[in-house]
């Protein structure tokens, strides 16, 4: 067994609770099944607290076998920082273990007290070794966050006691797993660039904690509106006016779409509909066929759907008959927010797959012409390549990204100036840097970080991944010839997968495209919604309990937004950019979703707010924030890491 098994576990855990949850939610008698669920959470909690731990030591933390050796040395020799990081090493479990003994039968306070534990463990751990965070990689942040889901449920549970709330939070535990599970697990690939600062982690880090928070606000607020609706109120022609106006906002919607499209002003058809190969420059385009009529259609789909849900909930606050006291709108708001919610998730996590396929064709061709090249392999004088030697090229690439991670653990001098390299010369640590930018052709900077050297380690990594791959495709022994038709092997399976993408490859009509589909798969899953919704009413608390719980969510999360995403990212801006603020759309998103919570908490201090409005409003800031979370990935800016 090892984490990654662990791992697995623990996803299979959370995927079977949120069945199990999501069950009792909609039955009478489901508290025996709540139970069992919950169990099945506190299963998949110790399983994940495993993997995240075990793969923490095996990744860059102090070796086992190092450690009391290099605690004696730090009580006898120092420095004096460390030995007082030695010493919370062992204070911070002792405090744990004493919370959990004053406090075992209030979960409410012994579980986040051991997993603040946990994470305080590890960053003391990474301290002492200047290495790494247990978090670092994409798989390892969004395996960390369904961790804290998993905590926040059965923290939460005890406390207010709403079963579908934990069936949210086990859902959101399990998707979340999913997606970690799609993120490359290697020891040598990309750092999160959000987290290669530690002022870059307490911003990423609270603003996912006050995501986490406001999230809570909207599924809670989502429930109000549900508990809040009551068809029985509506009075007769309600709900055909209510058709009437979506008409009329719809039709609005689809005659500005298609005014724009003809119009040439948005979606150009070749630049949608095709992969850059296949339209240079003026040539003729091949015939359109399935995969082109796919994506325009998706995107004009996406931007009639768009216009359509902004006219529609534009139109109907204003127009809407003020003798309905049903709240339907509302409630069709909610579900059509949770089904496209749901449904860009699910989305999500089918594109990036197939993106991370396409761009590791390109990655093993750029690794093809670089053994092409390799005047030591000789290819072009005639050499044949064999295995032994190809398995010898692997391991020179893998042996320097372990001697990279070595250097990381060992470098207490970094970050280092050009001028302190001559009284580090007799170093061994030093003299294994030199060696390694000398076998990499590593060009030394004004300053070499931490982060250049996890570069050098990433790229050598990569190098021997992709290097393997190559094995796979050549027969051996292997002359040149054969390497440009592999070659040429890879860029045709490249160009086709290009070809047949999903998405546009070029941005015109990427994030339409993406819209469009979601709100494909979005209408199934708002039909189920819109009918199985109203069967939880019964099973719900009073809108006043709902209300006072989505209110105090947001109280909680507010100031940790308002620090972690503004204030600790402006702080971190300043020194990475230059600039306090750039106007960056994730920073103008982030921006959005904190002024409509601030009016928000405005209005409830004056009690110019109703439930239902204040359930509305707590559901528009957290649809901002995820647009702010998620958008950069169309809209570019300063956060798309591309």
């Amino acid at each position: 067994m090892n984490d990654v098994t662990l791992f697995w576990l623990a996803f299979a855990c959370y995927l079977l609770a949120a069945f199990v949850l999501s069950a009792a939610a909609f039955l009478r008698a489901g508290d025996g099944l709540a139970r069992f669920g919950r169990g099945l959470v506190w299963l998949g909690l110790a399983a994940h607290t495993g993997s995240i731990v075990w793969r923490a030591f095996i990744i860059g933390t102090e070796p086992l076998h190092m450690f009391f050796p290099r605690l004696g040395a730090a009580f006898s020799a120092g420095p004096a920082w460390q030995a007082a990081t030695y010493v919370l090493l062992f204070v911070v479990p002792a405090a744990a273990v004493a919370v959990g003994v004053i406090f075992r039968k209030s979960s409410v306070i012994w579980l986040p007290a051991a997993a603040v534990a946990v994470v305080l463990e590890m960053i003391l751990l990474d301290f002492l070794d200047f290495t790494r965070l247990p978090i670092e990689k994409v798989f390892e942040y969004l395996s960390f966050a369904s961790w804290c889901s998993a905590i926040a449920l059965l923290t939460a549970s005890p406390k207010v006691r709403l079963v579908v709330i934990d069936a949210a939070l086990a859902i959101a535990a399990s998707l979340l797993t999913v997606f970690a599970a799609i993120q490359p697990k290697s020891v040598e690939l990309q750092l999160v660039p959000a987290l290669q600062s530690y002022w870059l982690f307490i911003h990423v880090s609270l603003t996912g904690v006050g995501f986490a928070v406001f999230a809570a606000a909207f599924v809670v607020g989502a429930l109000l509106l549900v508990k809040a609706y009551d068809a029985s109120l509506a009075p007769p022609g309600a709900r055909r006016h209510f058709v009437l106006l979506a008409a009329a906002a719809k039709g609005a919607a689809l005659v500005l779409a298609l005014g724009l499209v003809f119009g040439r002003v948005i979606l150009p058809f070749r630049e949608v509909a095709y992969a850059p190969h296949q339209v240079p420059g003026a040539a003729e385009a091949p015939p359109v066929g399935l995969i082109q009529v796919v994506r325009y259609g998706a995107a004009l789909l996406g931007v009639f759907a768009t216009l359509a849900f902004v006219f529609v909930w534009a139109i109907y606050p204003l127009a809407r008959r003020r003798d309905d006291r049903s709240g339907f709108g509302s409630f069709l708001f909610v579900v059509c927010s949770l089904a496209l919610f749901v449904a860009c998730l699910l989305l999500g996590g089918i594109t990036r797959a197939q993106e991370h396929a396409i761009a590791g064709l390109r990655e093993e061709q750029e690794q093809l012409v670089r053994l092409a090249n390799d005047d030591k392999l000789g290819l072009q004088t005639g050499k044949l390549l064999r295995p032994e030697r190809l398995d010898e090229d692997i391991e020179r690439w893998r042996a320097l990204s372990r001697q990279a991670r070595a250097i990381l653990g060992k470098a207490r001098w970094l970050p280092l100036s050009l001028e302190r390299r001559t009284e580090l010369a007799e170093d061994p640590v030093f003299q294994s840097l030199n060696d390694l930018f000398d076998k990499t052709g590593t060009k030394w900077q004004p300053v070499v970080r931490y982060r250049d050297i996890k570069q050098v380690g990433r790229e050598m990594g990569e190098r021997a991944d992709n290097t393997q791959k190559l094995s796979r495709r050549l027969s051996f022994p292997a002359d040149y010839a054969q390497l440009e038709r592999v070659e040429k092997a890879i860029q045709d399976e490249y160009r086709s997968r290009e070809a047949n993408a999903l998405l546009p490859r070029k941005a015109a009509g990427q994030l339409a495209a993406f819209v469009g589909l979601a709100t494909l798969i979005a209408i199934p899953i708002g039909l189920a919604l819109y009918f199985g919704l109203p069967r939880l009413r019964e099973r719900l608390p009073d809108v006043a309990r709902l209300d006072r719980i989505s209110y105090g969510s947001v109280l909680i999360g507010y100031p940790v937004f308002t620090f972690g995403a503004l204030l600790a990212g402006a702080i971190w801006a300043h020194f990475a950019w230059g600039n306090w603020w750039s106007w960056d759309p994730k920073e103008v998103g982030s921006l959005v979703g904190w002024v409509l919570y601030t009016i928000y908490l405005h209005q409830r201090y004056r009690e110019g707010l109703t439930p239902r409005g204040a359930a509305l409003a707590a559901i528009l800031g957290f649809l901002a924030c995820v647009l702010s979370l998620a958008g950069n990935a169309f809209l570019g800016g300063l956060h798309a890491y591309s």
